[in-house]
């Protein structure tokens, strides 16, 4: 929290009396209260009586973040009713959704475990697909039945959890919580070995001869180039480093500059069709919308496609009916 509490230093030398500061940041509980002490000392003024303290954690999500800051609802942690006061008359100038007050340990805690609760999610929903594909059954399919029941809503699987929060802030419970959260640290090491565990299915495929590998995707999620913890790129990184494997990579989202430490050859948009005719295996890690109408209107025929996103299970299959070629490996391969 080092970057949470050097703010208070600054802000102690314009701060006055009536003044509110609200936390943001996505922090371990109890970081509020440290920093209101630190600012008390710094400044001379007394909490609660000359300045006051709120947290309220961001809830946006990248590709929609202006829409979620108006809309959603806001949770606003503070530990006197004019702190509570001050913050609601911030928000309410624009945020339409609701605002809940709390105690900040209570708004700070709320703040992980809605992210906790994703990563809990994303490593089911990968748990789910490895069951299928150990019955050999279609994961996409066994997840969309399941998912018409009324209260169930498991997500779609992919290579790991990435982004700058849930990959991040269920650790901030666990490292506190040493004893307890044993379903949160299982989960959080599953989606950890995720990454690796693809790979090693890849490997298993690879020839002594070097193969060409498409990876298809190096963002942490679709439609957004954010490369934050990506387990995409992790990947990428990973099977670049073997010497059996000539690796490409596409992502119409991520900036070149971006992943220039990687070593490998970047497709652009002019040749990824090329790209695609004249590799071996086909990596889907990423499920970007704009894959769908690219691989469409290519012949899959004769490729290995590793595709733990279930991206692509009813384009290909329509495919393997009509040539009957299409190659397959588990367990995360369409």
């Amino acid at each position: 929290v080092s970057y949470v509490m050097s703010c208070s230093s600054p802000i102690a030398q314009f701060l006055k009396p009536g003044n509110l500061i609200i936390i943001e940041s996505t922090v371990p509980v109890g970081t509020t209260d440290l920093f209101t002490k630190n600012l008390e000392i710094l400044s001379g003024l007394k909490a609660n009586q000359d300045f006051f303290v709120a947290y309220c954690p961001e809830r946006v999500i990248p590709g929609r973040m202006e829409k979620e800051l108006i809309e959603n609802d806001r949770v606003i942690g503070a530990e006197h009713p004019q702190g509570f006061l001050l913050a609601s008359k911030l928000y309410q100038r624009f945020c339409t959704g609701n605002l809940n007050f709390v105690d900040s340990k209570t708004a700070e805690l709320v703040k992980l475990l809605e992210n906790s609760f994703r990563n809990v999610q994303v490593a089911f929903a990968n748990e789910v697909f490895d069951i299928a594909t150990a019955f050999g059954l279609d994961p996409n399919l066994v997840i969309k039945t399941a998912n018409r029941h009324p209260r169930v809503k498991i997500l779609n699987p992919g290579p790991g959890v990435g982004g700058h929060c849930i990959a991040v802030d269920p650790i901030f419970i666990t490292n506190a919580l040493v004893d307890q959260c044993a379903i949160l640290k299982t989960c959080i090491e599953q989606n950890k070995k995720r990454p690796q565990s693809i790979v090693e299915e890849i490997l298993q495929h690879v020839k002594k001869t070097p193969t060409k590998v498409l990876v298809l995707g190096l963002a942490y999620k679709p439609d957004i180039g954010d490369l934050r913890e990506s387990p995409a790129l992790e990947i990428a990184q990973k099977l670049a480093n073997n010497p059996k494997i000539e690796l490409s990579a596409f992502d119409p989202w991520v900036n070149k500059q971006e992943i220039v430490n990687i070593n490998c050859n970047v497709i652009n948009n002019e040749t990824i069709a090329s790209a695609i005719i004249n590799t071996d295996f086909i990596v889907i890690l990423v499920a970007h919308t704009s894959f769908k109408e690219l691989l469409s209107n290519i012949d899959l025929s004769n490729k290995i496609i590793i595709d733990p996103t279930c991206f692509l299970s009813t384009l290909i299959k329509l495919q393997t009916k009509k040539s009957g070629k299409l190659q397959t490996c588990s367990p995360s391969t369409t």
